[in-house]
């Protein structure tokens, strides 16, 4: 079951989510706490950064300063590709600029990460910003009371009490899809349900995630048709072993067929990965986006020649940090799960302009629409990437629709 939460602005400065946890006919609230990376900080001496970031050209390498202080380190030896193999965030602390590497903006960097790019905060700038559209997200614990997503968060129900420290990946998600201030679709309310990812016998279980959507299904039977959940946002991909498989895919057919598109990182999902070639690079600069998902050998970069998925930002990204209210972090790595949030966003704008639409038509005209890219493997060599999502040409592409 889940909490039915005020929307009124007299509620928005001290907005309180409570966590519904049902045991028969008992009620127990819990709020997933803020959670602290300080102790995890692996960088406490100079030597081991210096010698964590010399490694990086023999193997692919993603330093984490999450909340490390590096205040009296002198870094200024390190080269400016220093930017792309870090992730940070807001409790990070950074020596003086005169002791940074060469070139390396903190600032520059958290400014393009946050910006959601490919021309999307201009589709903002002319209203279109989700505002009316709903969507659903099936994740792990979150931090609910974060300034990018707290007044428009309408339920959340988390599946285990247990579960008390928000996880970096539900604040991350959530302010993807329609963030403030990071998000694609700012201005959409959301239904949040953090569901159990486990396993059994290292067999993924498919059967929380069914009952996820099966919540989803009975929320909307019981909402008007302007409140409705369009979209459902799940950073999981599914397969015919998993536990329950069955009886997930059905449901999530259950759940199309009454007009909810799910979005999943699944095989045979039309969601892959393209981010731009540096931490600093424009966000809004489609020549920028030529890096290949992280996890690509040199000779697999050369798939991206025959995808027919639509590709989205994933990397250098600055999402919510669970760590505090205010708090921000910026990924070096983001992998498919973030790929899924920003399409679900994109989604919710183009429900706001064209209310009839379907996931059919929304991917047909996604790929429509894009453009090619070209991706620059380890190798040296440059390979076509066919379908780099333009959310300007799609946006106006339906708005023509309703004229």
């Amino acid at each position: 079951m889940i909490s039915k939460i005020m929307q009124s602005k007299k509620y928005i400065g001290f907005l309180l989510l409570f966590l519904i946890a049902c045991s028969g006919n008992k009620m127990t609230f819990i709020q997933p706490q803020a959670a602290d990376y300080s102790f995890f900080c692996a960088y406490t001496r100079q030597t081991n950064l210096e010698t964590a970031f010399a490694k990086k050209s023999v193997q692919p390498l993603e330093i984490d300063l999450r909340s490390c202080d590096l205040s009296a380190m002198d870094l200024s030896s390190l080269p400016p590709d220093f930017e792309d193999v870090i992730s940070f965030d807001s409790k990070t602390r950074w020596p003086d600029h005169s002791k940074m590497p060469v070139n390396v903006n903190i600032e520059r960097i958290m400014q393009e990460g946050a910006n959601p790019g490919l021309g999307v905060r201009t589709l903002h700038s002319w209203g279109i910003d989700g505002r009316g559209v709903t969507i659903a997200i099936i994740d792990q614990p979150l931090l609910t009371t974060h300034q990018e997503y707290a007044d428009r968060l309408i339920a959340y129900e988390q599946q285990n009490p247990a579960d008390n420290e928000a996880s970096m990946h539900g604040s991350a998600v959530a302010s993807i899809a329609l963030g403030n201030t990071v998000g694609v679709a700012p201005k959409a309310l959301f239904y949040y349900i953090a569901a159990e990812f486990r396993e059994e016998d290292g067999i993924f279980d498919a059967r929380p995630i069914t009952r996820a959507l099966k919540e989803i299904y009975n929320i909307n039977r019981r909402l008007e048709p302007k409140d409705k959940i369009r979209v459902v946002s799940i950073s999981r991909g599914f397969g015919p072993t998993d536990l329950g498989a069955k009886e997930f895919i059905k449901m999530r057919q259950k759940l199309e067929k009454s007009g909810v598109a799910v979005f999943t990182t699944s095989e045979g999902d039309p969601i892959f990965a393209l981010s731009r070639r540096h931490a600093s690079s424009p966000a809004d600069d489609i020549t920028e986006y030529t890096r290949a998902a992280s996890w690509f050998s040199a000779r697999e970069t050369g798939f991206y020649e025959h995808m027919q998925e639509v590709l989205f930002p994933i990397d250098y990204r600055v999402t919510a940090s669970p760590a505090a209210d205010t708090a921000y972090v910026f990924y070096q790595n983001g992998g498919l799960s973030w790929a899924v949030p920003y399409a679900a966003g994109l989604y919710a704008l183009a429900v706001q302009v064209y209310p009839a639409l379907t996931p059919d038509l929304f991917w047909r005209l996604a790929k429509k629409t894009a453009v090619r890219s070209f991706v620059q493997s380890a190798d040296g060599k440059t390979h076509p990437a066919n379908y780099l999502v333009q959310p300007q040409a799609l946006i106006d592409h339906l708005r023509q629709l309703t004229e």
